[in-house]
């Protein structure tokens, strides 16, 4: 079990990640204006010198269009890719039958299958993981000879330090959730999809899908190990702020 976050005052890291999400609050309003705008950067233009064109030598003409070019399509991930990232980031052990709620049009025969796949790719290219089944469903796991890997990298999160930007996006989850990245962006000024992968990566928050009016957009809450990093027996321990009203 992971002890708190290190500091004199045991609460410190409680009440500083309340803290922070007041000032972050109350540094931005709730709906902006141009929220567009805080996007996108500046482009300024510079001007090129010609460079001295031989009388031989006649300048190529410039393209009027590109219609000539391919398109550029986004090739969508496959059910196994999918199927693997969940059980990358699952934080406990994933149902078969959660699993094909989230990948549309997979059966659990066809998941079974490919979690056997997978096994076999890891093992034919020496991964130090597998997927195994527990009682609750599958989850990944590091096989017994890296399980010492495993206890010092617990050991090192014990003292982990988050950053100040990573800190303030924490709070937000920790006292919006659920919410969805559209809102942190919003709120933030700014786009925080490598700082949510930092803290997914730790195992502080996690994600889910939403579909809605055929859109689909990721809501973020935090983990079980946020509440052991932190010393917090439920959400409800969080401390109390004072926060302004939504716009």
């Amino acid at each position: 079990m992971n002890e708190p976050l290190p500091d004199d005052d045991p609460n410190s890291a409680t009440r500083k990640l309340g803290e922070t999400f007041a000032t972050v609050i109350g540094q931005k309003e709730w709906s902006l204006d141009n929220s567009e705008a805080l996007l996108q950067g500046k482009i300024e233009e510079v001007e090129v010198p010609e460079l001295p064109v031989p009388i031989d030598i006649l300048p190529i003409p410039a393209a009027k269009s590109k219609s000539w070019l391919p398109p550029e399509e986004e090739i969508p991930p496959t059910p196994r890719q999918i199927l693997e990232a969940l059980l990358f980031v699952a934080d406990q052990p994933l149902e078969i039958e959660a699993i094909c709620e989230v990948i549309r049009g997979i059966s659990p025969p066809t998941v079974l299958e490919e979690i056997a796949q997978l096994n076999r790719l890891y093992e034919k290219q020496y991964r130090p993981y597998r997927i195994v089944p527990r009682k609750t469903g599958y989850r990944m796991e590091l096989l017994p000879q890296f399980k010492e890997v495993e206890q010092k990298l617990n050991e090192q999160n014990r003292e982990l330090q988050l950053p100040q930007p990573a800190l303030e996006i924490l709070s937000l989850i920790a006292y919006r959730q659920p919410v969805e990245k559209s809102d942190i962006d919003r709120i933030r000024g700014m786009e925080t999809g490598m700082i949510l992968r930092q803290l997914m990566k730790f195992g502080l928050v996690s994600s889910l899908n939403k579909v809605a009016e055929g859109q689909r957009s990721a809501i973020f809450s935090t983990t079980a190990k946020f509440l052991d990093m932190f010393g917090l027996r439920s959400l409800d321990d969080l401390p109390k702020m004072g926060e302004p009203e939504r716009r």
